[in-house]
């Protein structure tokens, strides 16, 4: 290499590659080279070689540009045919690289039997402020229909934008967008193979999250979009309101002295969650009354908990939840004669309902260890953490509450209960009574084997598995069937590269053709305890070739050469130059 004062550089026989091997593997060799800063790389006669093996790959000179700055230029189409729309120029247009923060690129398509397509796409950013894009897309489309032996003409859109504030712009709120929407037959027309058939769904949301500060108050403000190309159901949340409160605890002392009192660990929540939802057929979308299948609804959540501790080692927490449901609208079901059927009417009409519950309950935390003198197994640990509840909710469906209501099934005048908010956003209270006990047992093993690796301690542990739960509950207030299913879920890591989860239910009662559960034991009809319903597993695993770096150290004499003579390295645009002194 040779530097000219105007800090050019000229070389002789170097290489360029984008390898970043000590040798690598691939490389583009030429015997002239052309360096000018932040201008451009030219060389003579250039050559690839691959492994060390020349291909019959060349040209006789090469420009490659060297610039910090946006450039603009012209987008060359793609060219094919398609056995509907004919011969085709895809793709191609004009790219105008406005600024380092906004691009903007102009795109169509071209078919010999008369469709058009044109798109419009940009990026932005702003660094530490926000991010994003949106492309906008229209097609006009002459489908020749063979059965009548002419051309159907038809148009279709799709847009897509997102946006994303930068977490460091606005520590107290953040705004996001995604919005994907398009016509049902953009994607059949102009979608590649797995988006027409694995992607049948446009989803879109907006977001807003704000936390007041120095309050432990916090609200979002979003709306949804989902449609469906299969079914042409759209799905609309509009406007979507969610204000929290994080706990607080109005009986704690401001500045507390001493052990505090079991009323100071009093802490009270509350969640409120607002939605306005719609669903309906695209094609019906903007040719109907939007608020005749509008639902809407609040739900307001109270709990209340006081967790303290006796005996040192065991946790008791009482809790009182209380829920209320706001709909704007119900429902009324009544048995029609002449139709011998239920017919279902919706009542706009604003509607209240109460629900609680009460609850207590008790954990602790058990450890055992097995230590070994011999052997690689060092040590073998389990922790133990049963926990133990009791719970009352009341049966809303009881008639002094006003949620359920009864209505003849069918013309022997049978009568059954259901709810004046079912279907809604919110559902309301549930019905039956539950006066009982749940029971909940929580396993980790781990287990401390001999390693080599680690030289402070010389012992590394392995979960054996790193959960394995039991729960199940048994209801004083009913008359049959007292006992749930015994639900059973874990899941362990192998080889700290694979996880698996895992999981069972089992039924203590037989069941009959139908699936029903029946009032008698498994124990008494088949002496097993139980009759497995349902299981699970689940496989997982990220695998990732190691990283190496070969690093030569140079010697006191190459440093002081590279010094004195003021060898550079260039490095421009993912190319790096090499050369060999």
């Amino acid at each position: 290499m040779k530097r000219l004062p105007n800090e050019v550089m000229f070389g002789k026989n170097n290489i360029y590659t984008t390898c970043d091997e000590e040798h690598p593997h691939f490389y583009i060799t030429t015997n002239k080279i052309k360096v000018i800063p932040n201008k451009a790389i030219i060389t003579g006669p250039a050559n690839l070689v691959v492994a060390d093996v020349r291909t019959p790959l060349f040209v006789p000179f090469g420009i490659f540009p060297l610039s910090d700055k946006r450039k603009s230029g012209i987008i060359f189409p793609e060219y094919g045919e398609r056995t509907d729309l004919g011969f085709y120029l895809e793709h191609g247009g004009y790219y105008f690289g406005i600024s380092d923060h906004l691009d903007l690129a102009l795109s169509g398509n071209v078919y010999s039997k008369g469709s058009w397509l044109v798109n419009a796409s940009s990026r932005f950013i702003s660094r530490y402020r926000f991010s994003g894009g949106f492309s906008v897309t229209y097609s006009n489309t002459r489908s020749f229909l063979p059965e009548e032996n002419k051309y159907f003409p038809s148009t279709n859109f799709k847009v897509n934008f997102n946006f994303a504030q930068d977490a460091k712009a606005r520590p107290n709120s953040s705004f996001n967008a995604s919005v994907s929407f398009a016509t049902p037959g953009f994607d059949q027309l102009f979608g590649n193979p797995q988006s027409t058939y694995l992607n049948n769904t446009y989803q879109s949301s907006i977001s807003y999250r704000a936390t007041i500060p120095n309050s432990p108050f916090n609200f979002t403000i979003s709306a949804s979009h989902s449609q469906s190309t299969l079914t042409h159901i759209v799905s609309l949340q509009l406007p979507v309101f969610n204000f929290s409160m994080n706990q607080l605890y109005p009986f704690q002392k401001k500045q507390p002295v001493g052990k505090p009192k079991w009323f100071e660990k009093i802490g009270v929540s509350y969640t409120m969650n607002a939605r306005n939802q719609l669903s309906t057929l695209d094609t019906l979308l903007f040719h109907e009354d939007p608020t005749s299948k509008t639902l809407a609804g609040v739900l307001h959540q109270f709990p209340i908990s006081a967790p303290f501790q006796i005996f040192r080692y065991l946790i008791v927490t009482p809790s009182f939840n209380y829920n209320e449901t706001w709909a704007f609208q119900t429902v009324h079901e009544h048995w029609d004669t002449s139709l011998q059927q239920i017919l279902i009417d919706t009542v706009r009409r604003f509607a209240t309902a109460r629900d609680f519950s009460l609850s207590l309950g008790a954990s602790t935390r058990l450890y055992g260890m097995m230590q070994f003198k011999h052997g690689k197994v060092k040590a073998i640990r389990h922790v133990f953490n049963p926990s133990i509840g009791y719970s009352y909710r009341p049966d809303f469906s009881d008639p002094k509450w006003g949620v359920y209501r009864n209505v003849q099934v069918d013309s022997l005048k049978t009568i059954r209960k259901y709810s004046i908010f079912q279907g809604g956003v919110f559902g309301g209270p549930p019905a039956g009574e539950f006066s009982g006990i749940n029971v909940s047992l929580n396993n980790n093993l781990e287990m401390k084997v001999l390693s080599k690796k680690d030289t402070v301690t010389g012992t590394k542990k392995i979960k054996l598995l790193d959960a394995f739960n039991i729960s199940g509950s048994y209801n004083f207030a009913v008359d049959t069937l007292q006992w749930s299913t015994i639900n059973m879920s874990g899941r362990t890591t192998l080889f700290d590269k694979i996880n698996i989860n895992f999981g069972a239910s089992y039924d203590p009662y037989i069941a009959d053709s139908l699936g029903r559960r029946q009032n008698v034991f498994v124990w008494d009809d088949q002496r097993k305890l139980a009759r497995l319903t349902s299981a699970t597993i689940g496989l997982d695993a990220r695998f990732e070739s190691p990283k190496k770096t070969n690093v030569q150290k140079l010697t006191q004499a190459q440093l002081d050469y590279l010094i004195n003579s003021q060898i550079l390295m260039l490095t421009s645009t993912s190319m790096e130059l090499q050369h060999r002194l």
